[in-house]
């Protein structure tokens, strides 16, 4: 979160620890329940560090 913040990315936490409905909708959209997971316009970026993260907004042009 702090990453996306210093690069001015908005973006929406949602927290799925003790929400078995979340839980399942990160499931069903990740294939897993690990965090961090993201979901860019339907891009899944699951169970990520920052490097990977960075990779994953480059390829979208969201940074350089």
């Amino acid at each position: 979160m702090d990453y996306l913040d210093r690069q001015k990315i908005e973006c929406t936490k949602v927290d799925v620890r003790g929400n078995a409905a979340l839980m399942q909708k990160l499931k069903d959209l990740s294939g897993q329940t690990r965090t961090p997971t993201l979901d860019w316009d339907g891009s899944v970026l699951a169970d990520f560090g920052i490097e990977e993260l960075e990779k994953f907004l480059q390829n979208r042009g969201t940074i350089s």
